[in-house]
């Protein structure tokens, strides 16, 4: 039976502890997570685990490049030899922003040089 206050879908669902916007009406268990979040944390696993992969290609195919702007994925810490926390991938997602922002800007700035050779400055 539905109690007062909950929907059809509320009561055969359990509560989720990630996504819930109230945590103080969480029932017991407490420590659950809905379907979508779990999908979401495989997606993210599966997201690490390809990353790994190509970080595995990247370093065989770059062991002889001294060439290192500090941006690639080797030089990530979440591609360490010690396990690493899922929290971290937010740092690293920031990280590549950043460094995706500054190639952008780089692009921009080479494109400046194409420009006035196309013009034949």
């Amino acid at each position: 039976e539905i109690e007062k206050g909950e929907t059809k879908n509320s009561a055969n669902e359990m509560d989720c502890s990630i996504c819930t916007t109230l945590p103080s009406t969480l029932r017991p268990p407490r420590n659950t997570i809905c379907g979508s979040c779990y999908e979401g944390a495989r997606t993210t696993i599966a997201l690490l685990k390809k990353l790994e992969g190509s970080k595995e290609i990247h370093d065989k195919t770059s062991d002889n490049s001294t060439v290192n702007n500090g941006s690639s994925l080797s030089s990530s810490p979440l591609f360490s030899s010690e396990p690493q926390p899922l929290k971290k991938v937010i740092k690293w997602m920031k990280r590549m922003k950043e460094t995706e922002e500054e190639q952008k800007k780089r692009i921009v700035f080479l494109s400046s040089f194409v420009s006035g050779f196309q013009e034949q400055l």
